[in-house]
């Protein structure tokens, strides 16, 4: 059944024109991608892997009548036309552009950035998966879940999703420009991760001074201290992960000795946030851990956006708008 349905959707293409429903599948250097509209607002992009273990469908839960589309297909790209939501994939660069009922793009796959990798994590069979996508200058993000960083607008900012005490994510970002991302992933995901770590260390002997605690007086937290570099002026997004056990107090983190994080949640592992940085060297002072050591992840705060996940079923993602 599946050979017929592929054989029927090449005979769409190749008339140039049709109305059609179910999945549209485009063979591309990487692997096979499968464009699937669910709703006439709605639509789901993946690429397949062996099967690795049995994943619950949590999302995806319902049924609903799948939307009638048009397909079209000239010299240079495939586009798949729903009423409010158009995907074009281009033949040149193999990515694909998201467009609005109107004709205006929202934002398009970034050229190279896709990836469906085998891994194996403790012996069992994964894979890591990764997308990167080039939006508008002016746009702002909402979403990713319930953080306790005070950012809003998140557009550009680093965070590592996974469950923690009193923090709950969820990896869906909602633009004002009218469209939504679900990263349809149901293990760790670095949202725009950094592209350089740095490992910071605590000052040997120095610790800061005995924390009064709802009443109690707490040894002093050991403070960590060390230099990162950045080669252009411009906006970061600096992440720490801080460990998995954290100190009575929260985090306290700060560059050049500004104060960037301030918080009282010792159950984080990892604190961000986003500043603004000259080329150069930078000195990081951190307290809230107890670990040998912390590690910094540096991004560069531009106009994409990226979804990374170590563990992963399949590539897999879906755009609304």
């Amino acid at each position: 059944m599946k050979r017929l349905i592929l054989i029927f959707f090449v005979a769409v293409l190749v008339s140039a024109c049709g109305k059609v429903s179910g999945d549209v599948e485009i063979e591309t250097s990487e692997g096979t991608l499968i464009l699937t509209p669910m709703m006439d607002n709605a639509v789901r992009v993946r690429m397949m892997g062996n099967p690795t273990h049995e994943v619950e469908e949590l999302i995806f839960t319902e049924k609903v009548p799948a939307p009638r589309f048009k397909v079209v297909k000239n010299a240079e790209m495939v586009e798949i036309s729903t009423q409010k939501l158009t995907v074009r994939y281009h033949y040149a660069d193999e990515t694909l552009s998201f467009l609005d009922a109107e004709g205006r793009e929202l934002f398009r796959e970034k050229s190279g950035s896709r990836m469906m990798k085998p891994s194996e994590i403790m012996g069992d069979p994964t894979y890591e998966t990764c997308q990167t996508f080039e939006m508008q200058e002016d746009d702002h993000q909402f979403g990713t879940g319930q953080f306790q960083d005070g950012v809003l607008d998140i557009f550009g900012h680093s965070r590592r999703l996974t469950q923690n005490n009193t923090q709950i994510v969820s990896p869906m970002v909602i633009s004002s420009k009218g469209y939504g991302i679900l990263w349809h992933n149901y293990g760790r995901t670095e949202f725009n991760p950094g592209s350089e770590m740095f490992t910071i260390y605590p000052i040997p002997g120095e610790f800061e001074e005995p924390l009064v605690f709802h009443g109690r007086v707490m040894p002093g937290r050991p403070v960590y201290e060390g230099t990162f570099e950045v080669d252009e002026d411009g906006m970061y997004s600096l992440l720490v992960c801080v460990g998995r056990e954290g100190t009575r107090g929260g985090h306290q983190v700060s560059v050049d000795g500004i104060r960037i994080i301030d918080d009282d949640n010792a159950w984080l592992p990892t604190v961000s946030a986003t500043v603004r940085l000259s080329a150069g060297k930078h000195t990081l002072n951190v307290v809230g851990s107890k670990a040998e050591a912390v590690e910094l992840y540096v991004h560069k705060s531009d106009c994409t956006t990226t979804f990374y996940s170590p563990v992963s079923q399949n590539y897999d993602y879906a755009v609304f708008s």
